[in-house]
This record gives C-alpha cells, sequence and structure tokens, in this order.
C-alpha cells in the first residue's frame, strides 16, 4: 500500500511538471516582438532579367590577374584581423549555446563517501551509539527554472542576434580585407608602372645628354641650352627615390594585410603579373530593387544589434515577474558500499521553489 502511494505521489508530481512544460512552451514571451522600422522608398522599376541576375563569382575576379587572386587567398587565411573576427563569431556561437541550454533543465551526478567519528566524552554520545560511521551516497541531481515568462527564450533571441551580428561583422571585414588588399596591389602596379618610366626617361635623357655634350664642345649649341638639358636630367633623376619609397611602403602595408611575420615585411617582393589589360567596364543593370542594400554587411549588423537590444527588453521586463524553479535528485545512501543501490537505501527527493522580486 504504501508503494502505491509513492507511485501515485510520483505520478501526480510528473503530471503536473509535463503540465507546466507545456504551459512554458506556448506562453508568449514578454516583451515586444521585433518591427523592422518602416521607410517609404519610391517604388522600383519592374526590371525581371535584373532582379534574377546573379554573379557567384568573386567580384576581384573583374581583373583577371592571377597574382592579385593569389594575395588576397593568402590574405583571407591569414590576416590576423579576420582571424580575430573569426574567433569571436566562435565565442558567439557558445554564448548562444549557453543562453539555450537555460530553457531545459541542468542535470549532474553526485557521489560521496564519508568517515566520522564522534566524540566519546561529549554529551551527545550515549550507550549503544557508534562512535565511527561510514556514509556513502550517489545520487543524480536535477535543477530547472520554469520559462513561464520567456526570459530565456528573449534571451536566446538576443544571442542569435548577437551571433548574425558578429558574423556581419566578420563579414564586413572580408569585404574591407579584400579590397584594401586589391586598391593596394593597384597602387603597386601603378607605382612599378611609373618608376619604370621614370627610369625609361632618365636614360633617354642620358642619351640625349651625351648628345648635346657632343654639340656643345662642337661649338653648335651655347652652354645656357646644354645645361638646360642638365637640368631637365637631375629634375627626372630627383622624382625617382621618393617613388621608390611609396613602392617599399606600399608593399610592406600589403603584407601586413596578407599576414605576413615582421621579418617578411623587409625581405624580398611582392608577386606581380607579368602583363596586364585593364578590365571590361562593369556596369550594374538598371531598375535593381533598393532591398539588395539589405545585404550589405554593416546594415545587417546594424539590424540585428537592434534585434538583439530589443529581445534584452523582455528578459529586464521578465525580472518583475516570480520565477518557479523545480529541483530533485535521485540515488542511494547507505553505510556498505554493497547495500547503495538496494531498495532500502533509496532516496530521492522532488521540491518546487517561487521566487517573487521585491
Amino acid at each position: 500500500m504504501k508503494n502505491t502511494k509513492i507511485r501515485f505521489a510520483l505520478l501526480l508530481e510528473m503530471s503536473v511538471s509535463a503540465v507546466l512544460l507545456a504551459g512554458c512552451a506556448f506562453a508568449p514571451a514578454i516583451g515586444p516582438d521585433y518591427q523592422r522600422p518602416p521607410v517609404e522608398l519610391p517604388p522600383s522599376p519592374a526590371n525581371p532579367s535584373a532582379a534574377a541576375s546573379t554573379n557567384v563569382s568573386p567580384w576581384w575576379s573583374v581583373y583577371s590577374d592571377a597574382a592579385l587572386n593569389r594575395m588576397i587567398d593568402e590574405a583571407l587565411k591569414h590576416n590576423h584581423d579576420l582571424a580575430a573576427a573569426a574567433a569571436r563569431v566562435a565565442e558567439s556561437q557558445a554564448q548562444l549555446g549557453v543562453a539555450a541550454s537555460d530553457q531545459t533543465p541542468s542535470a549532474y551526478a553526485s557521489a560521496s563517501r564519508e568517515r566520522n567519528r564522534n566524540s566519546e566524552a561529549s554529551n551527545h554520545s550515549g550507550p549503544g551509539q557508534p562512535v565511527q560511521s561510514t556514509n556513502n551516497r550517489v545520487a543524480l541531481n536535477f535543477s530547472w527554472e520554469l520559462d513561464f515568462w520567456g526570459k530565456y527564450r528573449r534571451a536566446t533571441e538576443a544571442a542569435r542576434a548577437d551571433l548574425l551580428a558578429v558574423e556581419s561583422n566578420r563579414d564586413a571585414l572580408r569585404l574591407t580585407l579584400t579590397a584594401e588588399v586589391a586598391r593596394g596591389y593597384l597602387n603597386l602596379v601603378s607605382l612599378d608602372a611609373r618608376i619604370a618610366a621614370t627610369e625609361h626617361g632618365i636614360a633617354r635623357g642620358e642619351e640625349g645628354l651625351a648628345m648635346q655634350k657632343k654639340r656643345f664642345d662642337a661649338g653648335v649649341i651655347s652652354e645656357f641650352d646644354y645645361q638646360q638639358r642638365v637640368a631637365e636630367l637631375d629634375a627626372g633623376r630627383v622624382q625617382l627615390p621618393p617613388l621608390q619609397s611609396q613602392r617599399g611602403n606600399q608593399e610592406r602595408a600589403l603584407k601586413v594585410l596578407l599576414g605576413r611575420s615582421p621579418r617578411e615585411l623587409l625581405a624580398g617582393n611582392l608577386e606581380r603579373a607579368v602583363s596586364r589589360a585593364l578590365p571590361a567596364t562593369v556596369a550594374a543593370p538598371e531598375g535593381l530593387s533598393s532591398e539588395r542594400l539589405l545585404r550589405r554587411p554593416d546594415i545587417v549588423e546594424a539590424e540585428q544589434k537592434l534585434i538583439a537590444t530589443n529581445a534584452r527588453i523582455g528578459v529586464a521586463r521578465a525580472a518583475y515577474f516570480p520565477s518557479i524553479t523545480l529541483t530533485g535528485f535521485f540515488g542511494g545512501e547507505s553505510s556498505a558500499l554493497g547495500d547503495l543501490f538496494s531498495g532500502p537505501a533509496r532516496i530521492w527527493n522532488f521540491a518546487g521553489n517561487l521566487t517573487q522580486p521585491l
């Protein structure tokens, strides 16, 4: 009869827990649901071909430069800022897992063994009572705070929005990195061309000056004309060192973007294309919808931060309402290890706790 009452009590408690679980699952979460702020925009002209056009190739492929492609691939693999952004994404993923785990019961196992000796000279000791005692205990403990008001659901929503914001920040950094590498590479190629043109001009000037020197020695031209050619050649030579310095600075800046070591910053030259042609003109198709702006990583990041802040309003409001926590354990306790899992040694507990902030 006693075992029947215990089973009935356990069945009743499990039924109550199931009802509470269903109530938590279907109850609306406290706090406002996110609504994107309305923006009045002019209607976009219908252009199905423009809306359907997609380009899966990376944007820098328009330059058709193998050296640039290799540089950007190296930067995406080894850039330190991009690696830090990827680590922040992994951190946000873990934080989302922690936030989502608060919606489910937590369980852990515990085991303990104690040996005690009581004083024989105290008032608590009496005849027939053992001086030494041993106690073994093994239990499976659980705890669960019911999400009646949606506090943990809103916290999970905020953590998910934070994750999307961090991912968008990584994408924005990736886009900025590729743009900076491409800009730096094109500047480097331009400096190469300017230095080559300057060196060619100096070589031609030296040849012309040698000829003018012969004409001056023969008395064909005046000293003024000769010195004017010398000044022109010197002016060309003066332009060369600043251009070479700019090229060195640009190479080192590119190496930093590529994530190379400090030793590599001062050693070796970056690879350039042997010959390259200007890219073909790329024009955006007409009739593109302004909704394409929503794909920009910085705009996505800003909206996800707004979603996270909106969700945390519900977390703050839920703190005004009572919290209900269910706790319990099930296991065995015995003075002898052999009797630890026997029926008489079984122990269990089921409790509910309600806390109301004042």
